[in-house]
């Protein structure tokens, strides 16, 4: 990486590298602000704007969890290499005083004081050296001891490698040592490999390399200490209350611990294992160099370092890579020492005497050659690269920049090979992780979150080398579940009836095909009265509410589950209830239509009576009929409020007459008190002499009663033009006396009196006829 890191360059945490989205941002601020500052900075200004230009970028690292993961490996890559540089000067020191096999105290204390460090410091670095020497060590044993046996030759090598002698060297091998030239053929016996992929399976979730590690215990440890610290650590596990899956993965391990150290014959089977394992890639790294069936020169030597690396010295390198290309039939380039044959010869003798009579086509043969060296090159360089997307780069730049050739479909099938080794790498950890996630959440019993996840594994690598493991995996978990939720469904015979029924729904919909299928529809059916008896109540309850929407919700959760003569009574009574709902609706729309006249009552009068007459049969015909009887009243209250308030305003010059209570007059002149408003204006109609009647004995003001008709003397005392009370002229008013009826019964005659200009007119008129009345009281 050219460019700066950017965990590095906001100064957050690596080890563990932060993640934090908010941490994160506040360190993007907080860098802003300093870089900022720095701007117009004489010599940091440069850098500080170049800093501030990339914070789209930084963010757009940062924010992408895939981007920020590799960016932290490369920071912590990073802080290494910069702490190995600190410490190379240092360690070259300490080798060399380490060469004579001890490093003594004055020694010590004269490197601290030249590298201006602690002695302690000093000292620790010591001890990691030796751990990394008895490392490399262990590693060069696993590869030997791969086979199932090492020789005493190997022994004897490696002890002088190290500074060893062979006795503290064999203290740390745990297979048979055969003597040099015995025909004795001892094979050891690797663990079986779904008992290793357990093991390995388990320590990726612990974070572990080897069992060793899991126990916390040298290589070299005892089989009866190895044993008694596998029961110990099975014992505090067994001790831990929440099984996550860093427990659950930790118990199986112990166990395994147990059986893989019970005795020293499977204890070599676990490091013989562990041997094997890491020269399958080196193998790998032969089939991909050998995909031509060849082994380039170039090649070979690229194999011999990686063997090296890995633990072997340079023969044994060599004569590995050799003994698997035989087996593999791989000819490697140089090595070739067949005998040639008679025709063979004249066959060489013909081509050079062919290359001799094409020495003018020399040209095309140096093309040739050039391009197999261009090639050959390039696949040395990408093989070089353990970076396999690095490696796709040089391939593609050799496609770039060469003309086709007969090596360019080689190369687009390296190419093609390194992105199926790719994808396989990507594949293979989004499975590791998978499965540690996977662990933690079938430790809560989530599993339709552990099926969404592995279908969602499925869908990003349709295609991938571990689908039917998945597929496998995703059967068993589907069974897990099945059996979890089904022993669920029995905790349930207390409950609800809808919540029985829902958790029995819930599990035919989850597990269609389930073991447990025809037992929950069983339960079901027998719950099919006590469910519709359960919900009627509430169909009920919702009907009286007039809520339709629940009664329909109501309805349609027995439908849903039930086809029966229930289920179709109450089919029908949700058609009622959707009419009433539609009509709900529909007389929901006329209120606000109405509502928008304000008041105009008669505007919004009319926009009932005409949906009525559109609509005749509709449910909310009784609410309508509500609606225009109240607009009726509010239009009654609006017209006798204006009429109130004219009169008001007609007496407010008046000194005779006086509102003493909202709506009733005091007459000063005669004491006598009347109402603010006649009849004809308060009922908008006359009436005959019986209700006349009627009217005035009911007739209550703010609580005062006792009104009575008027004499016509006090009608025209109080209705003198001459400040007399206003009045419309023509108004026809009844008295209080009365004259007999007539002979036969029929009819009676009344005195009533007319306001006129000249005062109140007295005459007889039929009680059957229509009058007004102006009440009266003392």
């Amino acid at each position: 990486m050219d460019r700066e890191n950017y965990y590095i360059l906001l100064e957050l945490d690596i080890d563990p590298p932060e993640k934090d989205p908010a941490r994160i941002d506040a360190a993007i601020k907080r860098m802003q602000a300093n870089w900022s500052r720095l701007r117009n900075h004489p010599t940091k200004g440069i850098q500080a704007k170049n800093y501030i230009g990339l914070i789209p970028e930084i963010r757009k690292v940062m924010s992408d969890p895939e981007l920020r993961d590799a960016e932290a490996i490369a920071a912590i890559q990073k802080t290494r290499e910069k702490q190995g540089e600190i410490f190379a000067e240092i360690d070259r020191h300490l080798t060399l005083h380490l060469s004579k096999g001890y490093i003594s105290n004055q020694e010590i204390a004269k490197l601290a004081e030249l590298h201006h460090i602690d002695e302690e410091d000093i000292r620790a670095r010591i001890k990691l050296m030796e751990e990394e020497k008895l490392v490399e060590l262990d590693s060069q044993l696993g590869l030997r001891m791969a086979k199932g046996y090492m020789t005493q030759e190997e022994v004897s090598k490696l002890a002088k490698a190290h500074g060893m002698t062979d006795k503290d060297l064999k203290k740390r091998i745990n297979v048979p040592i055969r003597k040099v030239g015995s025909t004795e053929k001892t094979k050891g016996k690797s663990l079986d490999k779904s008992l290793e992929k357990v093991i390995n399976d388990n320590l990726r979730i612990v974070g572990f390399s080897s069992l060793y590690e899991f126990l916390g215990v040298p290589e070299t440890t005892s089989i009866e200490l190895l044993q008694k610290t596998a029961r110990k650590k099975e014992s505090q596990v067994l001790k831990i209350a929440k099984k996550d899956a860093m427990v659950t993965a930790s118990g199986i391990l112990a166990g395994q611990c147990s059986a893989v150290f019970r005795d020293q014959e499977s204890r070599a089977s676990y490091d013989i294992s562990r041997g094997r394992s890491r020269l399958k890639d080196l193998e790998a790294d032969i089939d991909v160099a050998g995909i031509d069936g060849k082994i380039r020169s170039q090649y070979f030597e690229i194999l011999v370092k990686t063997a090296q690396d890995l633990g072997m010295d340079q023969d044994e390198a060599k004569s590995f890579i050799k003994n698997y290309c035989g087996k593999q039939k791989y000819t490697i380039e140089g090595m070739e020492r067949k005998k040639l044959s008679k025709n063979q010869i004249i066959a060489v003798a013909a081509s050079l005497l062919l290359l001799c009579l094409l020495v003018g086509g020399g040209l095309v043969a140096l093309n040739a050659m050039q391009a197999k060296g261009a090639f050959q090159d390039v696949a040395s360089r990408a093989l070089a690269q353990p970076d396999l997307e690095k490696r796709l780069v040089i391939y593609r730049d050799y496609l770039s920049y060469q003309d086709p050739n007969k090596y360019t479909e080689q190369v687009n099938e390296l190419i093609a090979q390194t992105q199926d080794l790719i994808a396989r790498n990507k594949e293979k950890a989004a499975l590791d992780a998978l499965d540690k996630q996977v662990g933690e959440l079938l430790a809560s019993n989530q599993f339709g979150a552990v099926l969404a996840l592995w279908n969602q594994h499925l869908k990003d690598y349709p295609k991938g080398s571990q689908t039917a493991q998945v597929k496998s995996k995703i059967k068993e978990t589907e069974e897990a579940y099945d059996t979890f939720q089904f022993k669920a469904l029995e905790t349930l015979h207390s409950a609800d009836t809808d919540v029985r029924i829902a958790a029995y729904v819930n599990y035919l919909a989850s597990h269609p095909k389930g073991k447990h299928k025809e037992e929950v529809t069983k339960l079901i059916w027998n719950l099919g009265e006590e469910y519709f008896v359960f919900l009627q109540r509430r169909i009920d309850l919702a009907a009286r509410q007039e809520n339709w929407g629940q009664a329909i919700q109501y309805c349609e959760a027995y439908t849903r589950v039930f086809d029966n003569n229930r289920a179709k009574q109450l089919s029908r009574e949700k058609e009622t209830f959707q009419k009433r709902l539609k009509d709900q609706s529909s007389y929901e729309d006329l209120v606000a239509r109405a509502t928008r006249h304000g008041t105009d009552y008669d505007a919004a009068m009319q926009e009932y009576n005409e949906y009525l007459s559109l609509y005749p049969q509709t449910t909310a015909r009784d609410k309508i009929l509500e609606q225009i009887k109240g607009l009726q009243v509010l239009k009654y209250q609006a017209r006798i409020n204006r009429a109130e308030t004219d009169m008001r305003s007609r007496l407010s010059t008046s000194k005779r007459f006086m509102e003493k209570s909202p709506g009733i007059v005091l007459d000063r002149k005669t004491g006598l008190t009347w109402t603010l408003l006649h009849s004809q204006v308060t009922l908008g109609d006359c009436m005959d002499y019986d209700f006349a009647k009627d009217y005035v004995e009911n007739l209550s003001i703010e609580g005062a009663q006792g009104w009575r008709l008027p004499s016509a003397k006090e009608l025209d005392d109080f209705y003198k033009t001459d400040a007399g009370y206003p009045v419309d002229s023509g108004l026809v008013f009844w008295t209080n006396k009365s004259f007999p009826r007539y002979a036969d019964g029929a009819m009676s005659e009344r005195v009533v009196v007319v306001p006129g200009e000249s005062g109140a007119q007295e005459f007889q008129m039929d009680s059957r006829k229509c009058a007004a009345v102006h009440a009266v009281k003392k």
